[in-house]
């Protein structure tokens, strides 16, 4: 159920339950520690509004384990760099296949960073 529907079946505002489910996920989620991800295949990175698509946060996801396994500010090449480079070489050396739209900033991370078993990039829009 979206942030919205619960807000308007409760009858409270938009930011209390983004706060509640915030505080939940904070308490109940275990820190995410990249430096100690191993065995990635397939991974997938996707931006998300935080704040009704002016704040944006990247993504990324382990696409054969279903996991969440990293959240970093904002959504430049920069912020999926920063994340590649915590992740073990090796790691990222294993990479296969990265799932994500066809911005030039996402792609331009997977180029320097893990394209060492990906030799091009589909266009699926």
């Amino acid at each position: 159920m979206s942030i919205q529907s619960v807000s308007r079946r409760f009858g409270i505002r938009w930011e209390t339950v983004k706060n509640i489910d915030k505080n939940y996920l904070e308490k109940n989620l275990p820190a995410l520690e990249p430096e100690k991800l191993t065995d990635l295949k397939y991974i997938g990175v996707d931006e998300v509004a935080r704040a009704k698509g002016h704040d944006y946060m990247t993504v990324i996801y382990d696409m054969v384990k279903g996991y969440l396994i990293g959240v970093e500010t904002g959504r430049t090449a920069d912020v999926f760099t920063a994340f590649l480079k915590r992740i073990p070489s090796k790691t990222a050396e294993n990479i296969e296949a990265v799932a994500m739209d066809m911005g030039p900033a996402y792609q331009k991370s997977v180029r320097e960073h893990c394209l060492m078993q990906i030799s091009y990039l589909i266009d699926f829009m």
